[in-house]
C-alpha cells in the first residue's frame, strides 16, 4: 500500500575529487532511491552542462606558457631537465546554445 511505501533518498556529487556540487534528494514513497537517484542525476547534469557553456576567465598573458620538464633518453641513466616557453593559441569561446524550440 502507498501508506507503507518506503521513502527513497540519494546523495550525489561531482567532480569525484574536490566536489563543486552536492545534491541530496529525499523522495517520499520513492521505493529504495531509484527515483531519487534519477532526479539527482538530472540536477547534476544540468549544473555540469551549464558550467561547460560558461567561458572560463583566464588571466591575460603574452600567450606564452613557462613549462618545466624532466626526461631521460633510452639507454641513458641521467635525467635531463629544462624550461621552455610554449606559445599558446588563444582558445575559442564556446558558442551558446539556444533553448529547445528556438533557433
Amino acid at each position: 500500500s502507498e501508506a507503507l511505501a518506503q521513502n527513497g533518498w540519494f546523495v550525489g556529487f561531482t567532480p569525484r575529487r574536490n566536489p563543486e556540487i552536492i545534491v541530496a534528494v529525499l523522495f517520499e514513497g520513492g521505493e529504495h532511491g531509484r527515483l531519487a537517484a534519477r532526479l539527482a542525476t538530472q540536477v547534476i547534469k544540468a549544473y555540469v552542462d551549464k558550467q561547460r557553456r560558461l567561458p572560463s576567465k583566464v588571466a591575460k598573458q603574452d600567450h606564452k606558457v613557462d613549462v618545466g620538464a624532466i626526461w631521460n633518453e633510452a639507454g641513458d641513466e641521467q635525467f635531463h631537465g629544462g624550461r621552455f616557453l610554449i606559445d599558446v593559441a588563444k582558445p575559442r569561446l564556446p558558442l551558446a546554445t539556444a533553448a529547445p524550440g528556438l533557433r
